[in-house]
């Protein structure tokens, strides 16, 4: 039953222009936006580091497709995906905007609502319009306060996964510079700040 709605899974993502492949013990399905190595080819020459590739599971949830580029706690990842659901359509969907959606327009910042299907737009609207103005120095302390925060639930801390559930409360996305400023905010949509950035930062940009 498990290898059938992988398999259905599978065939869906292949259905939608994506390549998807089982591994031999039909109990991982890796999907990309190209064959892998024309996806590496690509890259290269583009000279950037967009996420290639998603691994699909059968899990507790039922179908995961989770990302290659997990996040870790505290790190800055906006490609990090992990998103469960029951139907095989569904996910290709999902794995579909990953791969081929844009970034959508909230207030003055472009957000990657395509690779977090779990985050709903108002909300992110809404939290965005709230965002508690800083210092890159401010921010700083909160980024390390908020790790050692991490670090200290134990067990659960030491998780280098990307982030969900609890610690989608210690994980943070990172927009693009907009007239020297960065709208950052966690993966569980509970806290935001537009961060102003210093002068070296923005002579890196």
């Amino acid at each position: 039953m498990n290898e059938t709605l992988l398999e259905r899974a599978c065939a869906a993502c292949q259905h939608r222009g994506l390549y998807a492949s089982l591994n031999s013990r039909k109990d991982l399905c890796v999907v990309a936006r190209l064959a892998p190595q024309l996806s590496d080819q690509e890259g290269s020459e583009r000279g950037n580091h967009e996420p290639d590739l998603c691994f699909v599971r059968i899990q507790e949830q039922g179908l995961c497709i989770q990302s290659k580029c997990d996040a870790e706690i505290g790190a800055i990842d906006r490609d990090a995906l992990h998103y469960c659901c029951s139907d095989p359509i569904e996910l290709a969907v999902v794995a579909d905007l990953y791969f081929h959606g844009s970034p959508t327009q909230i207030g003055n910042w472009r957000i990657a609502i395509h690779r977090h299907p779990s985050w709903d737009v108002k909300r992110l609207a809404d939290l965005a319009a709230c965002a508690v103005p800083i210092s890159e120095t401010q921010w700083d302390c909160i980024r390390i306060k908020r790790w050692e925060e991490w670090q200290s639930l134990g067990d659960c801390g030491t998780s280098r996964r990307m982030p969900r559930g609890l610690g989608a409360r210690f994980a943070w996305y990172v927009s693009d510079a907009v007239e020297g400023k960065r709208l950052i905010f966690t993966f569980a949509l509970d806290e935001a700040y537009v961060v102003s950035l210093e002068q070296d930062a923005l002579s890196t940009e």
